[in-house]
């Protein structure tokens, strides 16, 4: 099981979402709708807080498989993210989001190096992966950053408003990840 509160560096922390989070985490999902709809086609499914408590109930649902957690900073809510385990296959993706006000203070990298250790050293995952658009070039930086590798690109394999995208596709081995030493 993972945590249910993460502390990070800079007074941010990772909490699991729970179904009572799903009118705030809607309410910024609403506000960032338009940024976030290149990157994430989901966004135009989540059509009121009762699609984002489901969300949260099916990810609790799955008894351990996949995590929801918020991003906080000072007990403001910033983002998501989350794991999602493949325990057959010893595989985990990592897949993240944050408001603009938050981005590009280091939120979704120290989130996302968290959970990659958590991967690896509570659920001993073998792999740890993220997808992204070729175009997100932030999302790829967080990947970069933490040794991910680049491993190839998924052709036209997503639609978002009438267009095929790329996506590509980054992962870390658990004997690469510098904490598994």
């Amino acid at each position: 099981m993972a945590p249910v509160r993460i502390d990070l560096e800079g007074g941010a922390q990772l909490r699991l979402l729970v179904p009572e989070d799903a009118p705030l985490v809607f309410e910024t999902v609403d506000r960032e709708r338009e940024r976030l709809r290149p990157w994430l086609p989901w966004v135009d499914s989540s059509i009121g807080p009762a699609d984002t408590r489901a969300f949260i109930e099916a990810t609790i649902a799955t008894e351990g498989r996949e995590f929801a957690f918020g991003i906080w900073l000072e007990d403001r809510f910033a983002g998501a993210i989350g794991l999602h385990t493949d325990p057959k296959h010893r595989s985990a993706m990592i897949g993240f989001w944050i408001d603009a006000e938050h981005e590009g203070q280091g939120l979704v990298t120290r989130a996302s190096e968290a959970l990659t250790e958590i991967a690896f050293r509570d659920f001993s995952m073998h792999r740890v992966w993220l997808s992204a658009d070729p175009h997100n070039r932030r999302s790829c930086a967080v990947a970069e950053r933490l040794g991910f590798e680049r491993e190839g690109v998924h052709r036209q394999d997503t639609l978002v408003d009438g267009r095929f995208r790329d996506t590509v596709i980054y992962a870390i081995l658990e004997q690469d990840w510098p904490g598994s030493r």
